[in-house]
């Protein structure tokens, strides 16, 4: 990762791994790995945890602010 004089960030590279067993189709590994990891790069760079008295506020993914990029409703 590099962050430059304007504070752009650039992701040079990647590197993920999967324990899946058997992969059936290789395509879809890939996608999944794929999903997972802009998934996971949206968190990190739109999240937002905040302390208050020594504790999270957000104890869940239900309790994350939409915009933060979490879109999980809970069980539903």
């Amino acid at each position: 990762m590099e962050v430059d004089a304007e504070r752009v960030i650039r992701i040079r590279r990647v590197v993920a791994v999967m324990d899946c067993g058997l992969p059936v189709n290789r395509s879809c590994v890939e996608a999944q790995l794929e999903g997972a990891t802009i998934d996971a790069l949206s968190a990190v760079m739109s999240g937002e945890v905040t302390i208050e008295n020594g504790r999270t506020k957000q104890r869940n993914f239900d309790t994350l602010d939409e915009k933060q990029g979490c879109t999980h409703g809970g069980n539903g």
